[in-house]
């Protein structure tokens, strides 16, 4: 009778997780699931790591991550279930992986398997995997302002440590009947780490309260009425696309002069503002320049320019930006198009120029869930990186929030227009300055007075070698228990040998 309570007792904590997983990520994201559900998975499998357990949570897993991504991934079906259930695999494996191995590993070293096996695949993923860093666990935790500092030092592999450290920590613990006397050593060596890493989250928060240098900058987002049945066209329709784009060129000078008249310094477009062909781009850069000139601002004109042969030749999806001397500086092509988007991929690094108030750069939607991509903003000693974007009601506001982490790593201001989504500003620490979400408002101007001094950041120079690291000490655990499982072997084998002699 006990036997069958406590199997029934070991399907509730699968159950209970598996109805939690959904939401841990995607549109119905809740910061708390993001943990409990890990927990409650991981003791079932602990309690009994068998193939049929580890199918049930894999199972799980994948359901999840179909259910959770609806809409937020814009692929036919099968293409859709291709892309969730390899999410939801990379999000199942270091639960298996942790059963596999953590046996072999006893104190605080059993604890380890998991975060380190879930960094290690989240790291590899963020280089290799088209869609970079969504479906990352740390991104769960954007709601708590005191972590996002955690990601000046160590970035989202350090984040996502410490969440999964707890996840398997308390695991251990319970596996000890949370037994005083057996957890103590681990239970100190976890709390003086993450008291450290308070500790360090808080110093970086301390500044004083002086005020700060900066400089007013506008985001223009098109009419949403005038712009929306954009929605509707395929990317490769280039009389559709062209059919709902005509006449916005007028409407974003006019709302940019706007700005300039409320104080605006610098001005830039959301992403794909304005649809042209080839031969359209000249005069409308030539608009662009007068305008510069006139009104005495820095421009970012987002284009999207269609070659004759399209689309046999791809797109340009790219921002232009001109001095208050009418010149153009440079033009910066998205470096990351998400996948399926009929255009060509950019220059391999962040564009970045000089300005009288700070250093300004600018990469384009996407680019910006690619960590090791923008890290060069860092290093270059960015203040203020610009973000012409466009998303879709499904993914906001999760895009917008996914993009404050990158302004915490590097340790630059933030600010992202966005067209059909949440427009946002946010300085070093990432909190929040102004926002503006299209789908509640009306308005067409986002005005933030961004700080132009940068704040230092250790991870754009160490991210290389942090990611690394984890993926070295991840490899260490798993040769460790390849050895001890040979060694085993090799000794029952000379066991059998003596019995048959």
């Amino acid at each position: 009778m006990k036997a069958k309570a406590n199997l029934i007792s070991h399907y509730g904590y699968w159950f209970c997780g598996s109805l939690l997983l959904p939401l841990s990520h995607g549109q119905f994201l809740m910061p708390v699931s993001a943990v409990l559900a890990p927990i409650l998975l991981m003791r079932f499998l602990r309690l009994q790591p068998t193939w049929q357990r580890m199918t049930l949570v894999y199972v799980a897993c994948v359901g999840a991550h179909a259910f959770a991504w609806q809409g937020m991934v814009p692929l036919s079906s099968w293409q859709y279930f291709a892309v969730t259930g390899l999410i939801g695999s990379l999000y199942a494996l270091p639960l298996l992986l942790d059963a596999k191995l953590s046996p072999y590993f006893s104190g605080i070293k059993n604890t380890l398997i998991f975060p380190l096996a879930l960094v290690s695949i989240e790291i590899t993923s963020s280089w290799l995997n088209l869609y970079g860093t969504w479906g990352a666990v740390a991104y769960s935790q954007y709601y708590s302002y005191l972590w996002l500092q955690w990601l000046s030092f160590f970035g989202m592999p350090g984040l996502t440590f410490l969440i999964a450290w707890w996840v398997s920590w308390l695991n251990w613990a319970w596996q000890h009947q949370f037994q005083w006397r057996l957890i103590r050593r681990g239970a100190l060596i976890y709390s003086l780490t993450v008291t450290l890493a308070l500790l360090l989250a808080g110093f970086r928060l301390l500044e004083p309260f002086t005020e700060k240098p900066s400089v007013r900058v506008a985001a223009i987002v098109a009419d949403t009425k005038a712009h929306s049945p954009l929605t509707a066209c395929q990317l490769t329709d280039w009389q559709c696309v062209k059919a709902h784009s005509a006449g916005t060129l007028d409407g974003f000078f006019k709302q940019s002069d706007a700005a300039v008249q409320a104080g605006a310094k610098i001005v830039f477009w959301q992403e794909i503002a304005v649809t042209l062909d080839r031969s359209e781009q000249a005069d409308a850069l030539r608009q662009g320049q007068q305008f510069a000139k006139k009104q005495q601002i820095y421009l970012g004109m987002s284009l999207l320019v269609i070659p004759n042969d399209f689309p046999q030749r791809l797109a340009q999806n790219k921002v232009i930006w001109i001095a208050p001397t009418g010149e153009i500086i440079g033009q910066y092509l998205k470096a990351r198009p998400i996948p399926g988007e009929p255009s060509v991929q950019g220059q391999s690094g962040v564009f970045y120029f000089d300005t009288p108030w700070a250093r300004v750069g600018s990469a384009i939607c996407f680019d910006m869930d690619f960590p090791h991509f923008i890290r060069q903003a860092g290093r270059a000693k960015v203040d203020i990186l610009l973000v012409p974007a466009h998303d879709w009601q499904a993914i906001t506001p999760l895009h917008s929030h996914m993009a404050i982490f990158r302004a915490v790593e590097n340790g630059f201001s933030l600010m992202r227009a966005t067209g059909q989504g949440l427009s946002i500003a946010t300085d070093y620490n990432g909190l929040i300055l102004s926002q503006l979400d299209q789908f509640k408002t009306t308005q067409r101007i986002l005005f933030a007075d961004l700080p132009v001094q940068r704040r230092y950041a250790l991870y754009p120079w160490i991210g290389t070698l942090v990611d690394v690291s984890f993926i070295v000490a991840f490899l260490c655990f798993a040769i460790t228990v390849w050895r001890r499982g040979r060694v085993a072997a090799e000794s029952a084998a000379v066991i059998q040998a003596q019995e048959m002699d």
